[in-house]
């Protein structure tokens, strides 16, 4: 059988089939861990779980919660999957946003673009 690699994102690791030892999931099912960085935690918002939440986060908070003044579109996590994980299908922690409020608020949190990461 030919080696591929592991179907974690960006991991390198060749494996006959499915993901390393490294990147097997969790017995609860949970592949992503606060230690990762902010793009691997797509299976996260790939999953059903989320995209209900989201769906309805946004369905009852259709105006952008920062600008008010553009529909929001996007689902900012107040305190990120990275600070806390356990509160990421939480709403409370959830803030309805449009695309460039999430942006400017994602850099702000995450230190993008050149900027210090923000402590809390």
């Amino acid at each position: 059988m030919p080696l591929r690699p592991c179907t974690f994102p960006g991991c390198p690791s060749l494996v006959p089939r499915g993901r390393c030892s490294l990147h097997q999931p969790s017995p609860s099912g949970d592949t992503t861990s606060p230690s990762l960085p902010h793009h691997l935690h797509k299976p996260f918002y790939n999953s059903s779980a989320w995209r209900r939440a989201r769906t309805h986060y946004l369905s009852i908070h259709p105006i952008c919660e920062l600008c008010q003044s553009a529909l929001s579109t996007e689902v900012h996590h107040i305190l990120s999957l990275e600070e806390r994980p356990d509160l990421a299908l939480t709403p409370p922690n959830f803030q309805a946003t449009c695309k460039p409020c999430h942006s400017r608020e994602t850099v702000r949190q995450d230190g993008g673009f050149g900027n210090p990461r923000r402590e809390r």
